[in-house]
């Protein structure tokens, strides 16, 4: 190293001084290499790199890399700090944390939530012939309707039926009641049985009706299913177009009011609300029976 100097003494000293700092730098150069091993392509002079010609996949020839403990000085360190912070920024995302994204979830959820919604106010009907038949959905013609989502069936009114006419109105009667058991024949209808809750039912099961023989009224529970209120106000609040004989009035149920024997509960179909009235007063009724 030639260094100008006045004389030998500054000569010598710059010649150490110079000597000093270079190796410091080249100590300097060594730790980054060990901290970030891949600055060593940087360092790679063309000259040095051997090419051979193969039939097999040519693989890269990567210089080995002997690590060696450097002391670290507070001239290397804060380079090191800054490379260490520079690979934190690098660490790719961690793809667990997509599946925080709610966008599936919610749109499965918003499905099934509809699907919900649409059984609840909108059950699966199926259509049944006078003998209990499964008919088609199309079919312009059925008697009973089976509900899939309460498990009943139900009786359909007929104006072209005498003993099935929407119009025909009947008394709350129980003979099995010892006390307060209505009034037997107290309303009126067509066909040749009394106008009374018992003697309907027992006529619609000895026809076998619709196939089946165990037709009895509703109870409240029961009967208040059959309210659909996507009616318009002035529409009978029930699915007319499975139940299309149906009048905006008032059906009787087989709930009795617990505090007064007398009374009996009804659903008023012209606008869904159950009430109760004296037993004696006639009213509609449409049967049911359980579906096995």
């Amino acid at each position: 190293i030639d260094r100008t100097a006045v004389d030998h003494i500054s000569k010598r000293t710059n010649n150490i001084n110079g000597v000093k700092y270079e190796v410091i730098e080249v100590r300097d150069q060594i730790n980054d290499l060990i901290a970030k091993p891949i600055l060593l392509e940087d360092n790679i002079i063309p000259e040095d790199v051997v090419v051979i010609e193969s039939i097999e996949a040519a693989k890269p020839i990567v210089p080995t890399v002997q690590k060696t403990e450097v002391l670290i000085t507070e001239y290397s360190k804060p380079k090191i700090d800054n490379i260490n912070n520079k690979q934190a920024l690098e660490k790719p995302v961690i793809a667990q944390s997509l599946t925080l994204l709610p966008v599936k979830e919610r749109q499965t959820n918003y499905v099934t939530d509809k699907v919900i919604v649409e059984a609840k106010h909108k059950p699966v009907y199926k259509k049944h012939d006078i003998d209990g038949v499964l008919l088609d959905h199309d079919t312009e013609q059925w008697t009973c309707i089976h509900d899939t989502q309460n498990g009943l069936m139900w009786e359909v009114k007929s104006n072209n039926d005498d003993m099935r006419n929407s119009n025909n109105l009947y008394s709350w009667f129980n003979p099995d009641n010892q006390t307060a058991n209505g009034i037997a024949d107290g309303g009126r209808c067509e066909g040749n049985f009394a106008c009374d809750t018992n003697a309907y039912v027992q006529a619609m099961n000895k026809q076998n009706f619709c196939g089946h023989n165990d037709w009895q009224l509703p109870t409240r529970e029961q009967m208040q299913t059959l309210v659909y209120l996507k009616n318009d106000d002035k529409s009978v609040k029930i699915n007319k177009e499975y139940f299309p004989e149906t009048v905006a009035s008032w059906y009787w149920t087989a709930s009795e009011n617990n505090d007064n024997k007398n009374f009996a509960w009804y659903i008023l179909f012209r606008n869904g609300t159950s009430l109760n009235d004296l037993k004696e007063r006639p009213k509609h009724i449409r049967l049911v029976r359980k579906y096995i």
